[in-house]
């Protein structure tokens, strides 16, 4: 079974070193996931689209740092998520992958796009793609 939400949520980064996305600066970031998987016959959902949501939410509003960015401690903690690396567009695709295979049984392949404006992002996927149709 194939499965696919969208979501976004808006978000500062920095990358420091950078000579352009070294200045925090924010992205109105857009999110699509795509999942090939076994339906859970206790939900009759490959996933809860909800749990994507969420990971969305988890990130809205917030300031995103490398663990290694001083920055972290000069905001509320409750204003910051910290990600082993920089937060590049490339990082938050995998990150997205990455929660959704703890939070999921079943899953045969998982896509994942993170788009930070019209024209760019980054494509993230793990697994077997299988019989996968589309895109």
């Amino acid at each position: 079974m194939q499965v696919y939400k969208q979501t976004g949520f808006m978000a500062a980064h920095r990358l420091p070193g950078h000579p352009k996305c070294g200045r925090l600066h924010g992205h109105n970031w857009r999110v699509e996931v795509w999942i090939n998987g076994e339906v859970d016959p206790m939900t009759d959902m490959v996933v809860d689209f909800g749990v994507i949501s969420e990971l969305a939410k988890r990130l809205d509003h917030k300031c995103l740092l490398d663990k290694n960015d001083d920055l972290r401690y000069k905001l509320q903690e409750t204003d910051v998520e910290v990600f082993d690396g920089a937060p590049t567009c490339e990082r938050l695709a995998q990150w997205f992958a990455d929660e959704l295979r703890v939070r999921m049984k079943g899953w045969h392949f998982i896509k994942v796009k993170v788009w930070e404006s019209e024209d760019a992002y980054a494509c993230y996927q793990v697994g077997y793609k299988g019989c996968w149709e589309g895109e």
